[in-house]
């Protein structure tokens, strides 16, 4: 699963917030 977020990625009640967020998992 790829998710791309451009505002924000929440991560186990964490949030990180660069520009772009690529998730594969």
């Amino acid at each position: 699963v790829v998710d791309v977020v451009e505002k924000g990625y929440s991560l186990n009640g964490a949030v990180l917030r660069p520009a772009r967020v690529v998730v594969s998992g």
